[in-house]
């Protein structure tokens, strides 16, 4: 759900804490993905996300010409198969 300021809230998720400000990696749905107010977020638990990077794998769904310009961005065209070799990506 959208909220008043433009984030989507509850739709991105801190899987790895950073270390030092630096170094987590964060969960979202494509919305929060492409959405700048949602990447640059503060939460009380997590002071400022300062996403540097994003990684979208989902096929037919490369937000390159909408991402920021200060984001490091990759698409994947991953279909959601698990045959699906996401390893020659990296």
């Amino acid at each position: 759900m959208k909220r008043t300021d433009g984030t989507w809230h509850e739709d991105i998720q801190c899987i790895v804490d950073p270390t030092r400000g630096k170094g987590g990696i964060y969960i979202s749905n494509i919305e929060a993905a492409s959405n700048p107010l949602t990447l640059a977020r503060n939460f009380p638990s997590y002071p400022g996300h300062n996403i540097g990077a994003v990684i979208t794998a989902c096929k037919g769904k490369n937000m390159a010409s909408t991402m920021p310009q200060h984001i490091e961005y990759l698409y994947i065209p991953a279909i959601d198969h698990e045959s699906f070799n996401l390893s020659q990506y990296f």
